[in-house]
Formats: structure tokens, C-alpha cells, sequence
């Protein structure tokens, strides 16, 4: 509670010493002295008693509190932004450094390694863009032509754009691609939905 009290000591047969003690919150200052004055200038003791407490510093302490609740909202948001962006970057660093803890694989090996997160590395002998295909698929397969492929990278058309025009970027060249091998009907491939998973050797 904010407010003061007032306190009437006699120092004398003809003067009194009148204190103030100013409290904000629950922290009480250090008692005020007004000069020493005769007795009867001052407020009977029991008109200071019933004096009403005066709300000293109200407006401070809600500002203050106020201004609190905007720095707790500030850093909440300062430390999801944070988080994010750590793991953004941690992903990022992981992806770009998969050749050092992930095992490489070649396309004609991959169909012994279904199921695992590795790099399969190979040349693109045939790609395709299935424009009118559901999902509109992009095909790149590895060492094989198709239809007698042995490892086949698929690139969704949603994430197309991500690769610009992958079925003619890298075809003929040798890529190495990291992430899941996959099964579909008996032949092993692999989703590419980030062009940092796909890298020259």
C-alpha cells in the first residue's frame, strides 16, 4: 500500500518534532523531519491519525509494472526467435556436412542399404520431368537409364522450384545425393526436397 504516516513527538516543553514516513509498496523510506516548530502550529495527534493515506507513487509502480510486462513479452519473443534460428542453423550445418558422418554408397549398392540414411553417389543417365504425372514428379536416375534403373532420386513439384530445372541441371553429370534410401516396388530411391542434399563429388 502506498501512502504516509505521521508521527508527533514532543522535543520540548513548547516544541514538537513532526516525521513523516513515506511508504511505497511494502518499502518504508527513511523518515522525513520537519524542523522543530511549536506545538501549537501543528495537527493534533489524533487529526493525524485519522488523516487519510495519500497514494505516493501509485503512477510510478504501475508504470513500472507495465514496462516489466512489455520487457518479459520482448524476451519471450527475442528467445523464440533465437531458438529457431539455432535450428535452422544447426540443420543447416548438418545437411552441408553429411559426407563426414554419413556412409556413400554407390547407385548399384544402394538396394542393399533400403532403409538407411546414407550419400549414393552416381551419374545421371536419364531425368525426367512429369509435368502431367500427380505431383509432377521429377525423375533423376543414377547409372541406369530407365526403365532398367537401379537408384532413382525423386524431386516433388512442390520443391521444384527450389532446384530451378533439375532434369536438365544435372543430367549428365555426376551427383552425390544424401538423405533416406527408400523402397518403391522392389528398386531403391531417394527424396530430394532441399537442393543442399544433392552435391558434386
Amino acid at each position: 500500500m502506498n501512502g504516509y504516516h505521521l508521527q508527533l513527538r514532543r522535543t520540548h516543553l513548547l516544541h514538537c518534532t513532526l516525521t513523516v514516513d513515506l511508504t511505497i509498496g511494502s518499502q518504508v523510506t527513511h523518515p522525513r523531519m520537519i524542523a522543530p516548530r511549536r506545538c501549537g502550529s501543528l495537527p493534533t495527534v489524533s487529526a493525524m491519525k485519522s488523516t487519510p493515506a495519500h497514494p505516493l507513487g501509485g503512477a510510478v509502480r504501475e508504470s513500472l509494472e507495465a514496462y516489466g510486462g512489455t520487457l518479459r513479452a520482448l524476451l519471450l519473443v527475442a528467445l523464440w526467435v533465437f531458438r529457431h534460428v539455432l535450428a535452422c542453423a544447426l540443420m543447416a550445418v548438418l545437411l552441408h556436412s553429411r559426407a563426414s558422418w554419413s556412409e556413400s554408397y554407390t547407385a548399384q549398392d544402394a538396394v542393399s542399404h533400403i532403409g538407411e540414411i546414407g550419400t549414393v553417389c552416381g551419374l545421371v543417365v536419364s531425368s525426367k520431368f512429369a509435368m502431367r504425372s500427380k505431383g509432377q514428379l521429377t525423375f533423376l536416375n543414377l547409372d541406369r537409364p530407365y526403365p532398367n534403373h537401379i537408384f532413382t532420386v525423386v524431386i516433388w513439384g512442390k520443391d521444384r522450384v527450389k532446384f530451378g530445372r533439375p532434369d536438365l541441371t544435372f543430367a549428365g553429370k555426376r551427383i552425390c545425393v544424401w538423405g533416406l534410401i527408400a523402397d518403391y516396388e522392389g528398386r531403391p530411391e531417394m527424396m530430394a526436397t532441399d537442393p543442399a542434399q544433392i552435391t558434386f563429388p
